[in-house]
């Protein structure tokens, strides 16, 4: 949080609970977040908090976990909350793929908590919340450019939703540059 700070970022993302990228479980992540978003806050951050991430692989009583999330996000006026990473990917359950149950779980979130669904890369829909969320492609063209050439994409999502939007799954950095995985040149980012 130190680093985002320093960095002059304004959003930081969190999983609230995951299991292929890293083992969290739904309880697990629930309660840690109370002081992520404290300490956040002391920065001047922003906290996304993703809800639902491999529901495929992690049982966890839907409404129940978004419930929780939204109630603790209400808590904190530097919470957003995004209702699934990726929620027509393989790793999510059948019933997150589609927009209706997403805006169904979204409602169970306190109005004054802002929601995305998830990425509208998995369809128009998704932009149904209060903000969008994009996951920009990760491609190397451009000389390596090309993942930072495709945030403009964001622009064009402003003005065909006419809400804010937000990049949330941008390329890592890493000590090496690996085409739509990791760049190793600070200027790019």
């Amino acid at each position: 949080l130190d680093w985002a700070a320093s960095q002059r970022l304004t959003v930081v993302r969190v999983f609230a609970m995951a299991h292929h990228l890293f083992r969290l479980g739904p309880d697990e992540g629930r309660a840690a977040l109370p002081t992520l978003l404290d300490l956040a806050a002391a920065r001047g951050l922003h906290v996304e908090i993703v809800a639902l991430v491999d529901t495929a692989e992690i049982e966890v009583d839907l409404d129940a976990h978004v419930r929780a999330v939204g109630e603790i996000a209400a808590r904190h006026p530097n919470a957003l909350v995004e209702m699934a990473n990726e929620p027509g990917h393989s790793t999510q359950r059948s019933e997150v793929h589609g927009p209706e149950r997403l805006r169904a779980l979204a409602a169970l979130v306190p109005e004054r908590v802002p929601v995305a669904l998830g990425s509208v890369e998995y369809g128009s829909e998704l932009a149904a919340g209060d903000y969008v969320t994009f996951h920009p492609p990760r491609d190397a063209g451009d000389g390596g450019w090309g993942h930072v050439l495709r945030l403009a994409d964001g622009a064009g999502l402003l003005t065909r939703f006419g809400k804010p939007v937000v990049s949330d799954e941008p390329i890592g950095a890493g000590p090496r540059f690996v085409a739509g995985r990791r760049d190793d040149n600070p200027a790019r980012f």
